[in-house]
């Protein structure tokens, strides 16, 4: 089935689509995205994933070519014509065409959006929880979601990563967030998370507002060594929700399977989102 991406201002078939090959973007990574998804066909809070997306742009000094209105009418259109109910979208923001590979102009930007299916994850993995691999990095620019994703994709395409779900990055002796997600854990009823020099994930906002209701919840900065002293984990992303952790490399968390407090936020997910429009 043909599928359809949004282009320069234009909805076009995706083998259509192209950059050009001295676009900095491709040459040194200089770009920005977000990612989203639907539910009941609806994009799950756009206006937020937007924020985060024009922040990101003004950041690396690159100016998104049109509104979020009018971003959300593409995507609807493009959800149609994918033929999908629920999908993934992906906002791309590169420098553009770059004579010298290092200077860029603003206005020759490169602006795409790609909708693709939702992907679907093993339930033994949320019935049973996941393993983890601790790695010590830092992202360059934590609070920019930038195209870099060099660790991750490196790992994802390692035989580590039959064993592991994800990488949890750490730095300075500090948990920091996952390759492609945020890290929580749970100590008794208080639910811990990384504040500073993670990417404010929108998933992880959504859940942090979710537990306040039930739990104390503490933005702050956590030890490596905490670990050891969790009772409960997970990570969450657009995608994989909230997803328990077991286990971090070869240690394992609480009694090594998912705790009552992390399937409570679940629960209160998955009801939140059943019906959202």
């Amino acid at each position: 089935m043909e599928k359809y991406c949004y282009f320069n201002g234009r909805i076009m078939p995706l083998r259509q689509a192209a950059l050009p090959l001295n676009d900095i973007g491709v040459l040194r990574g200089y770009g920005v995205f977000d990612f989203l998804r639907t539910y009941g066909g609806c994009p799950f809070l756009l206006d937020q994933h937007w924020r985060r997306f024009s922040n990101s742009a003004k950041s690396l000094g690159l100016k998104i070519p049109l509104s979020k209105i009018r971003a959300e009418k593409i995507i609807k259109n493009l959800i149609r014509k994918n033929k999908l109910r629920e999908a993934t979208i992906r906002l791309v923001l590169t420098g553009g065409a770059s004579d010298d590979t290092l200077h860029f102009d603003p206005r020759r930007a490169n602006f795409f959006i790609l909708i693709s299916r939702v992907p679907e994850y093993s339930s033994s993995d949320y019935q049973r929880g996941v393993s983890v691999l601790a790695s010590e990095f830092k992202r360059e620019l934590p609070l920019v979601k930038s195209n870099n994703y060099i660790t991750a994709v490196k790992f994802k395409n390692s035989a580590q990563a039959r064993r592991h779900n994800e990488l949890l990055y750490h730095y300075n002796n500090e948990v920091l967030e996952g390759a492609t997600s945020n890290f929580f854990l749970f100590k008794k009823n208080i639910l811990i998370t990384p504040q500073s020099g993670v990417l404010s994930g929108i998933t992880r906002n959504f859940v942090i507002k979710l537990a306040k209701n039930k739990f104390g919840v503490v933005e702050r900065p956590v030890k490596l060594g905490e670990l050891a002293g969790a009772d409960e984990a997970f990570i969450t992303n657009s995608t994989k929700e909230i997803l328990p952790i077991v286990r971090i490399g070869k240690l394992k968390i609480g009694d090594g399977m998912p705790g009552p407090n992390t399937k409570l936020l679940m629960s209160m997910f998955k009801e939140r989102v059943a019906n959202y429009r």
